[in-house]
């Protein structure tokens, strides 16, 4: 999607700076975002941490590897 903004010049040059593709106004921009949206959904799940104190899980049979033992 087209768009106009008015950023402030040294925030987006310090935007540039440390995104690891290359120095690219439109890829700063869209990292950022992007780095914003999965910090807030972290923020989201982080509050049930300890929610469900009963809750265990296995990852052997999660994923399908069953109880072995060798």
């Amino acid at each position: 999607m087209k768009m106009t903004l008015d950023l402030p010049q040294t925030l987006l040059e310090q935007a540039m700076s440390v995104t690891p593709a290359p120095r690219n106004k439109r890829k700063a921009v869209v990292n950022a975002l992007r780095e914003d949206a999965v910090k807030n959904a972290w923020q989201k799940i982080k509050k049930y941490r300890g929610a469900f104190p009963d809750f265990t899980l296995d990852l052997d049979t999660l994923r399908g590897r069953g109880a072995h033992t060798f």
